[in-house]
């Protein structure tokens, strides 16, 4: 059901490129086209969770400092600069929208404070 909802989706587009750019695809082009994408979506992992990119992001990021620095969890700081943010309120946000979806927890009163959970599939 997916991967025929996949390639519905993929044809239209690729249709709308044809006809934006006036041209017609031929029957060969466009298969390689449609096989082209639908490999491109099986190889791209789901989010957790429902996640979205940008929390998906974090998470690696927070996932991959943990284990770089023996558990540590990253500053707000850290965070900023490895997903290029521009402000710690944008880091406070995905922090705190990470919390409630269930994939991390924050222990309080003190700094790099963030635990990942179980919720977490892709450890």
């Amino acid at each position: 059901m997916i991967e025929r909802e996949a390639r519905s989706s993929a044809i239209s587009a690729m249709s709308r490129v044809a006809l934006k750019y006036r041209t017609t695809l031929s029957p060969q082009c466009l298969a390689e086209m449609l096989n082209a994408a639908l490999s491109e979506i099986a190889m791209t992992p789901p989010f957790p969770s429902g996640l979205s990119k940008r929390q998906n992001d974090a998470l690696n990021f927070i996932r991959s400092y943990a284990a770089e620095n023996d558990g540590i969890s990253p500053s707000f700081d850290d965070i900023r600069e490895g997903l290029n943010l521009k402000s710690r309120s944008s880091v406070s946000r995905l922090v705190a929208e990470l919390e409630q979806r269930g994939a991390i927890k924050r222990g309080g009163g003190f700094g790099r404070n963030i635990v990942l959970t179980n919720k977490d599939s892709r450890r």
